[in-house]
């Protein structure tokens, strides 16, 4: 392709990208129709309480407003912009996830998972919701007619289809147990692990396969069998770090060795985990300033290039050479 076309195709995909990014959304909950508000995935509260004494911290994220050929960035950021998306109105931001709001919250509770995995997972179908915007703008471009492989934009866009599927199937399951709080026959399973007291957080849900597990996959005529996907919390308090993980019952058989050796990992396997976490599944977190300077800038410039790196299953099954959490 042309230089210069190559170049006039990038400027027009990346004004479409911010444009589908910035575009205002309604409420995720119950057909609400109302617009929404920067909805935080981990509460504001704790972020100042913890992360952001001075009110900043450092946060990255691999899906946001990124130009063409870049790799993503820490960037410091006020408390009020860490970690949103536009995800609920105000009247049902503020009904839904009060309990994990309040002061002195027990975060290692069921219901507490349950609010923290229903804001991970409506975050990634607000993800997803915008990769389908840009897509279909870039097949409907006229400029982009002739000069962008269609087939792989839309391979792109039935994956996003796909994704929302699962995610869906996650929420409905998520909002059935709240609504049938406090009950004994849970539909989840989730651990809660103890970890130092570390000043980093994020929450996602992610899927347990790679790109090659996932091309492989084969869903019912109505959308059933959806992928096997997990549900990560690093939570900071205090005196300590959560590090919460949960999936759906009906992926047993699939987690349950991995919820078994996860009983007999130590202090410092644990801490490997979350950092394996961070850099491959977490795609947006956030952390002090003062961790940044000691832990992240020192490795900066690796850890960005392992942070892009396309989900491969061999790279989720490699073993990182860098440790920010150690």
């Amino acid at each position: 392709m042309d230089l210069n076309l190559l170049k006039r195709n990038q400027g027009i995909s990346f004004e479409l990208k911010k444009k589908a990014i910035e575009k205002s959304r309604k409420c995720s909950l119950f057909n609400c129709t109302t617009p929404s508000i920067l909805s935080h995935t981990i509460q504001k509260s704790k972020l100042k309480e913890i992360l952001a004494p001075d009110g900043h911290v450092y946060t990255i994220d691999s899906t946001g407003f990124i130009e063409v050929g870049t790799l993503s960035k820490f960037k410091k950021v006020g408390v009020g912009n860490a970690l949103t998306f536009k995800g609920f109105c105000s009247v049902h931001d503020n009904q839904i996830f009060q309990p994990v709001e309040r002061i002195n919250a027990d975060f290692t509770t069921y219901e507490s998972f349950l609010l923290f995995s229903f804001r991970a997972v409506m975050n990634e179908i607000r993800k997803k919701e915008i990769i389908i915007d840009w897509f279909e703008s870039l097949l409907n471009h006229p400029k982009l007619h002739v000069s962008i492989n269609k087939e792989n934009v839309k391979a792109g866009l039935r994956g996003q289809l796909l994704g929302i599927q699962d995610l869906k199937y996650v929420e409905d399951e998520i909002l059935n147990e709240i609504a049938r709080l406090p009950n004994h026959n849970r539909s989840f399973v989730y651990k809660v692990l103890i970890l130092p007291s570390i000043p980093v957080c994020g929450s996602a849900i992610y899927n347990e396969e790679s790109f090659e597990d996932m091309a492989s996959h084969t869903y019912g005529p109505n959308g059933e069998s959806p992928l096997n996907s997990r549900l990560i919390h690093i939570i900071p308090d205090l005196n300590s770090t959560y590090l919460i993980i949960g999936y759906h019952s009906s992926f047993n058989n699939k987690n349950s060795q991995f919820f078994s050796e996860l009983e007999q990992r130590d202090n410092s396997s644990l801490l490997s985990l979350a950092n394996d976490l961070l850099v491959k599944r977490i795609e947006s977190w956030a952390c002090s300033t003062q961790f940044y300077l000691e832990k992240v800038r020192p490795v900066e410039e690796e850890f960005l290039r392992l942070f892009s790196h396309p989900n491969t299953k061999r790279f989720m099954e490699s073993q990182l050479a860098i440790n920010i959490l150690s």
